[in-house]
């Protein structure tokens, strides 16, 4: 095998530009100043942080940070790397009714090879955010609609397509009882290109969200991400990924924060290089609503 290939995750990692580290960085700051000006009326205790974490409505300001990898993927069955700003959420009160609800995504990619011969790619990929217009008040149903928007930031076409792309987003969320939330994320983009070719975007995503609290931020749940590539061959455009997560939430001082290990084995997967499996690890923390 080249030597090219031999190139072990390690040394990829230490190509990280600094600008990644920089960009959260500055978001953390900024979420700390906000913190100072939105302290939550009362004390909110461990489960409802919880709780919070898997809403994509939520009213908190959330910053998710999450390492995930992607295992056996490519022509040489190695590890893709994902270091992930993952739904970030950002709420603007509109008016006593109605909150403007940002979520937002975006990954640094460490990505191996899919053919024999190629080489790693390693940059950004298109950054995402999906702007909610949700009900400020709700009876243990919530729900959130909006455009999703995909930002031409990738740096290279192993890591995406550096275009821009938008499509309609829906969230609902039902929170049954002290120990429940049941709720699904669903939207697709669409960008110009040719059908079914590789300059065009048509990405469809299903994210069914499963998650129950059991004694003081402890949870089990499951928030698998169903895709599809509608521009693919129709053997090779789902994703069906099928696993679960397990979560605690809690404080450090006063910064109430949760840290969550999920793994996902994709049952259904586009072609003979997608990766089999995949473990992601997050660190979210919650500010002041």
């Amino acid at each position: 095998m080249p030597r090219r290939h031999q190139q072990t995750d390690l040394d990829l990692v230490r190509r990280l530009p600094y600008g990644f580290a920089a960009l959260l960085i500055g978001l953390m700051t900024a979420l700390w100043n906000t913190q100072a000006r939105a302290q939550p009326a009362r004390e909110e205790t461990n489960a409802e942080y919880e709780a919070e974490t898997v809403n994509p409505v939520t009213h908190f300001y959330t910053m998710p940070l999450r390492y995930k990898a992607s295992f056996e993927d490519g022509f040489y069955n190695a590890t893709a790397s994902y270091f992930q700003l993952n739904n970030a959420v950002t709420p603007f009160r509109l008016d006593e009714d109605w909150f403007l609800i940002a979520r937002s995504s975006g990954s640094y990619v460490l990505q191996p090879p899919k053919k024999q011969g190629e080489s790693w790619g390693d940059g950004f990929n298109n950054f995402q955010t999906t702007l909610f217009l949700s009900p400020a008040r709700g009876d243990r149903f919530f729900w959130g609609a909006g455009p999703v928007i995909s930002l031409p930031t990738a740096t290279n076409t192993a890591t995406g397509q550096n275009k821009w792309a938008l499509g309609p987003s829906f969230a609902f969320v039902w929170r049954g009882s002290d120990e429940w939330t049941i709720g699904l994320v669903t939207n697709n983009v669409w960008s110009g290109g040719t059908p079914q070719g590789n300059d065009t975007t048509n990405s469809f995503l299903l994210n069914p969200i499963a998650s129950y609290r059991f004694g003081d931020g402890w949870s089990l749940g499951t928030s698998p991400n169903i895709t599809s590539n509608w521009a693919s061959k129709s053997d090779k455009r789902w994703t069906v990924p099928l696993g679960g997560a397990l979560g605690k939430a809690f404080k450090i001082g006063s910064q109430p924060m949760s840290i969550k290990y999920e793994s996902y084995y994709n049952v259904i997967r586009p072609g003979d290089h997608a990766s089999i499996w995949g473990a992601q690890l997050t660190l979210t923390l919650l500010f002041g609503r």
